[in-house]
């Protein structure tokens, strides 16, 4: 009897073995919990938070619990952890995650972080040492783009931007170009302690702006493996979007490419996502110094599908640039409707750009679009290449306009050309000084020729003293705007 009980012991413990070896026993494992994070961080307070991770060790369905200390949120699922709670509070947050499953549990943690809203204004200081939150100077962000890509954009309407330089975070990404924002007015050049505009010192031709914006990502000082745009504007912009008191330089990698680029697209269904603009882009851009641009466009002006691109470009600098260029092209790409690319120039200055022949400062390249760039008191003064060149399709009109401008070795009889001969170019220059040798322009009133260079001032032999404000007959002094300042 006592070997019978032995040897059902003895089975019992082998039927045992094999129900764990096949699985049909087993002890209850713990769940494990990996990756638990959230989706978007930072997130503006008051808005859901979407948190997610994997869940391993459990079969079928489990419990969870979210919380942040508050408002917990729980259920059932299956599968991978995905839910959302609305954020609460403000700063750094810290969420638990607590799953349980066949009487075992496990929690991670994980932290968000919640931004106020409410926010009119973001500091950025590249020096700041503070807690980053973009709030004030001292505790200014000091990575542009995370003022760019604040999450609570609803009452934002300035960026402060602080001496220093600031880069796209990477090489080749269109992502990480620098995009100007509606409804917000980015100013650079402020020293890190004023508390009102009219504080931030003044940006002249002389005293330029001590805020940089570089597309020089590695730090060589050289063309190659830079961003490929420095800003690049996809969103809907009209004047409320605006950038104010910066240096532009380097260029961005390759000739082929703009450090600016305003693009614009009047379809509202297009399906080509690198053609997703919005309808209009016409930012204003103020007190800004192009320099040191070696092998890039400088800005390039889109319109495609009916879009409108009206860029301002107001007491703006073209100065010692071996490669200095503005493209204008529209294309309607089929669709039959007409494309208006207009940028205006004001008070601008255009000097010492030696782009080389056949390389104008304004390029013009259309398909079935308009042209109707303006200049406006702006002084073009050495830019041996000319000023205007079209390269379009007979159906495409250019319409230039040059207004109260001054226009001194400019490439003479090449001034304004026609790269394409079917090309439709009317140039009207009124209220101007021409160099003598400049042709090819319809002339309105107002405007006087010399053979001296108008870029110094009187007593020095041979100064231009008169100012073709109205009449030629009306002589008066040279007046106090910037595109008529000596260079």
């Amino acid at each position: 009897m006592k070997n019978f009980y032995s040897l059902r012991f003895f089975i019992g413990l082998v039927s045992l073995f094999w129900l764990v070896l096949s699985g049909q026993f087993a002890c209850a494992q713990k769940p494990t919990i990996s990756g638990f994070s959230a989706i978007v961080n930072p997130i503006c307070a008051g808005t859901p938070a979407t948190f997610t991770a994997t869940v391993g060790n459990v079969t079928g369905s489990y419990n969870y619990t979210l919380t942040n200390g508050s408002s917990p949120l729980s259920g059932t699922a299956t599968g991978n952890f995905s839910q959302s709670l609305t954020a609460s509070g403000s700063g750094p947050q810290s969420y638990t995650l607590t799953v349980a499953s066949a009487g075992q549990s496990t929690t991670a943690t994980t932290s968000l972080t919640q931004l106020p809203s409410g926010v009119t204004r973001l500091y950025v200081k590249a020096n700041a040492s503070g807690a980053n939150t973009g709030l004030s100077w001292q505790d200014a962000f000091t990575d542009l783009q995370l003022a760019l890509k604040y999450p609570c954009l609803g009452s934002l309407r300035e960026i402060w931007i602080a001496r220093g330089v600031y880069k796209p975070r990477s090489v080749n990404n269109l992502d990480d170009a620098f995009s100007l924002l509606p409804d917000v007015a980015i100013y650079g050049g402020f020293e890190g302690t004023e508390t009102d505009l009219s504080q931030r010192p003044p940006i002249t031709l002389s005293n330029p702006s001590s805020t940089t914006l570089s597309a020089d990502v590695d730090g060589d000082g050289t063309p190659a493996n830079n961003s490929y745009f420095l800003i690049y504007n996809t969103r809907r912009l009209t004047s409320t979007a605006s950038l104010d008191g910066v240096v532009i330089t380097p260029p961005s990698s390759g000739s082929g490419f703009g450090t600016v680029m305003n693009n614009s697209n009047g379809n509202p269904n297009e399906t080509s996502p690198e053609l997703r603009f919005g309808s209009e882009s016409s930012p204003q851009y103020r007190n800004l110094l192009f320099t040191g641009n070696n092998s890039s466009i400088s800005v390039v002006n889109t319109g495609i599908k009916g879009g409108i691109t009206r860029p301002s470009f107001i007491n703006c600098v073209f100065r010692d640039n071996p490669f200095a260029l503005v493209f204008n092209q529209g294309n309607d790409y089929s669709s039959g409707v007409l494309s208006v690319v207009a940028p205006q120039f004001v008070n601008c200055v255009i000097t010492n750009n030696m782009n080389g022949p056949g390389i104008p400062f304004l390029n013009i390249s259309q398909i079935n679009s308009t042209d109707q760039s303006a200049f406006i008191n702006c002084s073009f003064l050495n830019v041996p290449a000319g000023v205007v060149t079209t390269n379009t399709d007979g159906l495409s009109q250019n319409d230039i306009r040059l207004t109260n401008c001054v226009l001194w070795n400019t490439g003479g009889a090449n001034t304004f050309t026609k790269a394409n001969a079917n090309s439709l170019l009317n140039v009207t220059v009124q209220y101007s000084l021409l160099d003598q040798a400049i042709t090819s322009y319809t002339s309105g009133p107002g405007n006087l020729t010399t053979t001296s260079s108008p870029s110094c001032r009187p007593p020095a032999p041979n100064c231009w003293t008169a100012h073709p404000l109205s009449t030629p007959a009306v002589t008066r002094p040279i007046p106090p705007l910037m595109g008529q300042l000596q260079i």
